[in-house]
């Protein structure tokens, strides 16, 4: 079956069935969760999940979220750290700043007192507890920037783009809230690391039935280059730091699982490895270690803007 890509209608190709789940943003379901098949454009380097569920089923889902999915210290986010760097040696004046996903306001609130800060979040409770630390929040979802066009000096979006059904359009709306001069700081797992390279679509990041579109650096290039933008910088960064021990442990676990899945599934038998106690059993086997100390994230910086032309 030919599946045509979400972004420019070319056919995709497979690279693989993802795993089924009953997990979604940190709660335990009822049912299992189709994980579908990982495909990518050829075109445009988009990868996304297909078939997915309905807008209206996700937004349901997250809303019933769990709050410990999101809950992080500044400190211990690499990709907040660069962020809020960038902001200060972009924009070092006054400034309004929106989160897209600002979860509980933390890196908002992390950011200095010269910056107005503004949040779109789904979840309630945490859209509250985000405005008792003085985040006005917006809207809540993205689409509510349609009738706030150039509000914004900068707009953050952090984790967030993997689970937007229309990546293009997505960055396209933030673009069009940018006033001139803005910038837009995106972080989101990389398609084109070599870890992921190598698993396919027996990657842990896909594996997560709540990221639907997967990008990377390729894609970002074609997509500021149709929309008219500049991509000023891209920084890649493991999604945790951890000794050289844990990461030669996931690095072995993901290798067995590649070649023999079915000795990673008696293993978690016996109880060995980082086993989900809400995952359900029939599905713990057919599902890949985790690797989050892999170098398969990435944080980019986008202008608003049109490249410079050659001299």
């Amino acid at each position: 079956m030919s599946v045509g890509c979400i972004n420019c209608g070319t056919p995709a190709r497979s690279l693989g069935p993802l795993p089924d789940s009953n997990l979604f943003a940190g709660r335990a379901l009822p049912d299992t969760l189709p994980g579908g098949e990982l495909y990518r454009c050829p075109q445009c380097r988009l990868g996304f999940r297909h078939p997915r569920l309905p807008k209206a089923r996700l937004d349901a889902l997250y809303a019933a979220g769990s709050e410990a999915s999101w809950t992080w210290e500044a400190s211990d986010r690499t990709d907040w750290m660069l962020a809020a760097q960038t902001l200060r040696d972009l924009l070092p004046g006054p400034a309004r700043v929106l989160d897209i996903g600002c979860f509980d306001g933390t890196f908002l609130a992390s950011l200095g007192p010269d910056v107005e800060k503004c949040g779109i979040e789904i979840m309630p409770s945490a859209a509250q507890s985000a405005r008792t630390k003085g985040i006005r929040v917006v809207a809540a979802d993205f689409a509510g920037l349609a009738p706030a066009p150039a509000a914004y000096d900068a707009i953050t979006a952090f984790d967030v783009i993997e689970h937007v059904e229309d990546p293009l359009a997505f960055l396209s709306l933030l673009a069009s809230a940018l006033r001139p001069g803005g910038v837009i700081v995106i972080s989101t797992g990389n398609l084109d690391a070599w870890s992921w390279a190598l698993m396919r679509s027996s990657y842990w990041y896909c594996a997560i039935p709540e990221h639907i579109s997967f990008l990377s650096e390729s894609w970002f290039r074609h997509a500021t280059k149709t929309l008219g933008l500049t991509l000023e910088r891209v920084v890649r960064y493991p999604h945790e730091k951890a000794p050289l021990r844990r990461r030669m442990f996931e690095t072995a676990a993901n290798f067995t699982y590649l070649m023999a899945p079915s000795a990673i599934a008696a293993l978690r038998r016996r109880g060995v490895g980082n086993i989900s106690r809400d995952l359900a059993p029939e599905l713990n086997g057919d599902y890949p270690p985790g690797w989050l100390t892999a170098r398969d994230h990435l944080i980019v910086t986008i202008a608003a803007r049109p490249p410079s032309s050659p001299a």
